[in-house]
């Protein structure tokens, strides 16, 4: 590992970035068993929204659904953002003195 790549793993930002992307995929695939487990995955017949609403259903079954994809979104959004981040960083010189 060199010296550009040990630095951005160091930092304290990013790797409060990798702990919520790890956490934000935990809680996805827990929300993604509780989805299957009642019998919810049905519920929403249409991506990105519910019966072409943006708002989220009334009823339990709908809301976890409904929640289940919007933390897929954050998740993904996050473990993304993650890695261009690394991937930016890795590419960009080392700054700082040996």
């Amino acid at each position: 590992m060199d010296n550009s790549e040990s630095a951005i793993l160091k930092t304290k930002w990013f790797r409060r970035a990798l702990i919520a992307s790890a956490i934000l995929t935990f809680l996805l695939v827990m929300a993604g068993y509780l989805v299957r487990f009642e019998g919810d995955q049905g519920v929403c017949s249409d991506w990105p929204t519910c019966y072409g609403n943006l708002e989220i259903p009334v009823d339990l079954t709908g809301q976890l659904e409904a929640g289940h994809r919007i933390l897929a979104f954050l998740s993904g959004l996050a473990v993304f953002g993650t890695t261009v981040w690394a991937f930016l960083a890795k590419e960009a010189p080392a700054r700082g003195g040996a």
